[in-house]
């Protein structure tokens, strides 16, 4: 991570094990991961393409969106 500017930072995925740990559909459902490339919204089926970061289970906890 890097300084932007003043109001923001620069994130990279560069490594393989970084990428998206959670992400809200167009339906405004928690997204599935399909594979490491591509996430899922269980509603509505749709898919995007996210690069999907490699968590280790022992990291892993349910998020919760308000």
């Amino acid at each position: 991570m890097s300084l932007g500017d003043a109001q923001s930072y620069l994130l990279t995925t560069a490594e393989n094990e970084l990428g998206v740990v959670s992400a809200l559909s167009e339906a405004g459902v928690p997204m599935i991961p399909v594979t490491w490339c591509k996430m899922q919204c269980p509603k509505t089926l749709a898919e995007e393409f996210r690069k999907v970061a490699k968590v280790q289970p022992e990291f892993l906890q349910k998020f919760a969106y308000s």
